[in-house]
């Protein structure tokens, strides 16, 4: 376990413990987009995962399936066919699982598993069995499932669902305080005075995909105006982008999050349908509720 990762000291000792415990670990991570989920399992880790699969934004079932194929074609060298559905997909991880020493532990990542459960998938219910039927029961694996929608999560985890109680360690990542983001400059060259960077963090929080763009050679204003307004700016649809990854009905949430834009002090919920024009229906009572 690395032990120099900047504000992750907590998690890192959860993670620990998981890895050192005998028995069977299904560990969920979740926070924001760019915060650094991904880059804390790899280093946590060592990047020695028995396998690892990266959900795909907005892509089908089977391209999605082709990628596990995929995976596990580089990590056995073997011809594995394309799985048909989700439930023979797990069917191939268990034997590949299964064919591993159990003297050593195997980690399993699922990185972004919500963009893996697709419309009509039947994902969930498939990786439902896997974990109750065969995977709880073998104490040296480690599945890691990271998540930038907590709703998908909370949905996935709740009382009605096959997993609710299953989950052994849940991590939810904050952002950076500040003298976290001044340790993180730092360890990337910056020497911005102490009061450019406050400037800073009070401009992008404590998110780290964002302070790594930061170029030290610019103002804070300077970097702001290149990366946020510049007309190839790295983050100029960073609004868009991130609503997009939250939320699935990204647009509703758009409008919500512009009208109380409008008022400091908050608006009710008739406040917000006037507003907008939106319907004082279900999907606005469930878009609050996220």
């Amino acid at each position: 376990m690395r032990n120099d990762i900047i504000g992750r000291t907590y998690e890192c000792e959860r993670l620990e413990a998981c890895l050192n415990s005998t028995q069977a670990q299904l560990i969920v991570v979740c926070g924001r987009r760019g915060i650094g989920k991904t880059f804390l399992i790899d280093e946590c880790f060592d990047r020695k995962f028995a396998f690892k699969i990266t959900g795909a934004c907005k892509q089908t079932k089977d391209i999605q399936l082709y990628s596990f194929a995929a995976e596990l074609i580089r990590k056995t060298g073997r011809k594995w066919k394309t799985p048909k559905n989700w439930a023979q997909a797990f069917g191939y991880l268990q034997t590949y699982l299964t064919q591993r020493s159990e003297l050593e532990k195997q980690i399993v990542f699922f990185d972004e598993m919500p963009w893996l459960d697709t419309r009509r998938s039947v994902f969930r219910p498939a990786f439902e069995r896997f974990w109750n039927d065969w995977g709880s029961a073998r104490h040296n694996l480690v599945f890691i499932i990271y998540s930038s929608a907590a709703a998908w999560l909370d949905k996935t985890f709740s009382e009605k669902g096959g997993l609710f109680n299953q989950q052994t360690c849940r991590l939810s990542l904050k952002p950076f305080s500040l003298h976290e983001t001044e340790c993180f400059l730092h360890s990337r060259g910056n020497t911005w005075p102490r009061d450019e960077i406050a400037e800073c963090y009070m401009i992008m929080g404590g998110i780290s995909s964002y302070l790594k763009a930061l170029d030290g050679k610019y103002t804070p204003a300077q970097n702001i105006d290149r990366l946020f307004f510049a007309p190839h700016g790295e983050f100029r649809d960073e609004f868009d982008h991130l609503y997009n990854a939250l939320f699935p009905n990204s647009p509703l949430h758009i409008r919500i999050a512009e009208a109380l834009s409008t008022n400091r002090g908050g608006l009710s919920k008739s406040e917000i349908c006037q507003l907008t024009g939106i319907s004082d229906n279900g999907a606005l009572t469930k878009a609050l509720a996220i």
